[in-house]
């Protein structure tokens, strides 16, 4: 199955892929990646609805180190 997702894959994005499925980290939400991205998104169409500007939100990403990540 993971040849089959490469090679279609591969034609697609027009450069070779790989899937290893032989080292566990590879799984799905290693590390709670997947999870914190959820977080992370979620936090931001919640400060859009909210009717937040771009540089409040920056504000916000600093305190954390994570500024100027997209545009102001």
């Amino acid at each position: 199955m993971a040849e089959i997702v490469a090679e279609e894959c591969t034609e697609k994005l027009g450069s070779d892929v790989e899937i290893d499925t032989m080292v566990p980290l590879h799984a799905f939400d290693a590390g709670g990646r997947s999870r914190a991205l959820l977080t992370i998104i979620t936090a931001l169409a919640q400060a859009k609805a909210a009717g937040l500007n771009p540089g409040d939100v920056n504000a916000a990403l600093n305190l954390v180190n994570w500024g100027q990540l997209g545009e102001d």
